[in-house]
């Protein structure tokens, strides 16, 4: 499977494979630009948080950014393949794939965090008899 920019129309399903692998390409790009885990999951919480007009410039930010990605994409050139399980896989794997890393990223950091902190004790229940 090859680009070609002699191709000018885009099926539907490369344009969501276009639009999807922008975003996820954009949200890896956003993550990569944050060396902590705990400041990753901080973006997502923030770019998660659609009430709050504090955040609503970088959400704005954010979206403006997964379009010009998306646009330059159907510009540069498009999959000659015209199945949709070929054409999303083209667009998707490697922006899947980076996001991946950086979730994995956060993951792990937690699951370590987790396993450090002190065990949770589970409540004992008391019997009516100990009660009285």
């Amino acid at each position: 499977m090859s680009l070609t920019s002699e191709k000018t129309s885009n099926s539907y399903d490369e344009r969501a494979a276009l639009l999807f692998a922008a975003w996820f390409s954009t949200l890896a790009d956003r993550l990569q630009e944050r060396n902590l885990p705990v400041d990753k999951f901080a973006y997502l919480v923030q770019l998660n948080d659609f009430g709050d007009s504090e955040h609503e410039s970088e959400r704005l930010a954010f979206f403006q950014a997964v379009n010009e990605t998306a646009r330059e994409s159907t510009i540069l050139g498009v999959s000659d393949d015209s199945e949709p399980d070929a054409v999303f896989k083209h667009h998707l794997d490697a922006p899947l794939q980076r996001l991946s890393n950086q979730i994995s990223l956060m993951q792990q950091r937690t699951a370590s965090t987790a396993s450090q902190a002190e065990p949770m004790v589970p409540p004992t229940r008391t019997s009516a008899s100990t009660l009285c």
